[in-house]
């Protein structure tokens, strides 16, 4: 099994003091080991701006990159901001803009489907295993078009943009990947433009107690120039949350969801299962077809608060499960259904709106260990 080893170095950099105008700094480098990767250094800061009238934040900005000794590279940039709640004019958009450039040794190829093979010594020596670049700039903008105050229940169109170029490198016809030459296997642009509705009313969008969240999106991706593709995705998931106190409150956290394909669709859109997004424990995209339905249940509390140093930890133990259809069979996946299920933890630090989550999936293949900012869901 290939491990990972993280050593966190934690450290708030400034915060002011009022409350009604305040900014927050969060910095979190990382230095880490794994034997797909090597060597790992890197870090995430964020700036969170705080005003009166502008919820959750008035503006949020992070910058992550991550670089090591086997030629994995990954940066990523956002800006996301917000206007006052109560106006209701297009100004009122809360919009995120998202910037990211990767190049990376170990994206992931197992074939098409749920019986496709999984062979440990294929695994270990990177047969399932290609090379890849991308970079591209992703639109995320929020339209009110229902609200009852915040946090309340509200009903947001979605604004959806993104420009994106993939390409595989390094053929090598010893590799699954080569082998199969998926769609996208030359590599090509990508144009999308996408609507939908979101629905929200969880008490807290970064650690929720109560409530529920559902939204449903349709994205559209014309051949606008050589070396791209046509196709229509769906993408709808559904969360609910429930307080439960047996003399200390835990949260419990359920989801489901849902992803189609159609059309001439490259291997990097094609709905998958296996990451920190979706079924934890599982291998990086180890299912794919050109649909796929997955659920994620999680129990959470906290078990420690220091409200003098705005610091809470967290532990949380989950069960996922989920199945992909190669021709859009869907009735037949819950016949196939994979399940793995897990452990994990949280800090809250800087401001309750900054958490970093460890999970720790265990599968019948591989056990995958997860780090990010945020909850899961």
């Amino acid at each position: 099994m290939k491990s990972v080893f993280l050593i966190l170095v934690l450290s708030s950099l400034a915060t002011a003091s009022a409350q009604s105008d305040s900014t927050k700094y969060g910095f979190l480098p990382a230095l880490g080991y794994t034997s797909d990767l090597g060597l790992i250094g890197g870090g995430v800061i964020n700036r969170y701006r705080y005003t009166d009238g502008y919820r959750p934040f008035r503006d949020m900005q992070m910058a992550s990159v991550l670089v090591t000794t086997r030629g994995f590279f990954a940066l990523n940039l956002t800006h996301e901001r917000t206007s006052r709640s109560t106006k209701t004019s297009i100004k009122s958009i809360r919009s995120q803009f998202m910037g990211y450039a990767n190049r990376t040794r170990e994206l992931s190829w197992f074939g098409v489907g749920s019986d496709s093979e999984f062979d440990a010594s294929t695994y270990e020596s990177n047969g399932y295993y290609f090379e890849s670049i991308n970079a591209g700039v992703i639109y995320r903008g929020r339209l009110p078009l229902y609200r009852t105050g915040y946090p309340g229940a509200q009903l947001d169109a979605l604004i959806i943009g993104q420009i994106g170029y993939d390409l595989p490198l390094n053929e090598d016809p010893t590799r699954r990947f080569w082998q199969d030459r998926p769609v996208g296997a030359d590599g090509g642009w990508a144009t999308v433009a996408g609507v939908g509705l979101q629905w929200e009313n969880r008490d807290n969008e970064f650690s929720p107690i109560r409530g529920n969240k559902a939204f449903v999106e349709a994205k559209f991706v014309p051949k606008l120039v050589p070396d791209s593709y046509q196709l229509f995705m769906l993408n709808a998931e559904a969360s609910q949350y429930v307080p439960i106190r047996v003399g200390h409150l835990f949260v419990l956290a359920g989801r489901v969801g849902l992803q189609h394909a159609s059309g001439d669709v490259p291997y990097w859109f094609m709905p998958s299962l296996g990451s920190d997004l979706n079924v934890r424990g599982l291998a990086m995209n180890r299912y794919r077809g050109d649909g796929a339905l997955w659920y994620n249940s999680e129990i959470r509390t906290w078990v420690y608060e220091n409200r003098n140093e705005a610091l809470k930890v967290g532990l949380h133990l989950f069960r996922d499960g989920g199945g992909v259809t190669v021709g859009h069979r869907y009735s037949e996946i819950p016949s196939n259904l994979t399940h793995t299920w897990g452990v994990g933890f949280a800090l809250s630090m800087f401001t309750p709106d900054f958490i970093v989550r460890g999970d720790y999936g265990i599968g019948e293949e591989l056990n995958r260990f997860y780090m990010g900012i945020g909850y899961t869901f």
